[in-house]
């Protein structure tokens, strides 16, 4: 199947709907967490939670542009 092929069976509106979905999951889960949760550094190998939400906002930007 050819990008183009796949991308004429894609409904942009579906599609929109399940980024909503998917941020409100995430929102949800991160809605308990405090400011200093957010910043918080849990193992040097990995990101504060806000890093992550950030990073996915960005791609989720790129996406829709």
């Amino acid at each position: 199947m050819t990008v183009a092929a796949a991308s004429s069976r894609i409904d942009p509106e579906v599609v929109a709907d399940q980024l909503l979905e998917a941020r409100a999951r995430t929102l949800l889960l991160v809605a308990p967490l405090n400011d200093d949760d957010l910043h918080l550094q849990h193992d040097p190998l990995m990101s504060p939670i806000l890093w992550d939400l950030g990073h996915i906002a960005h791609f989720e930007e790129l996406w829709l542009t």
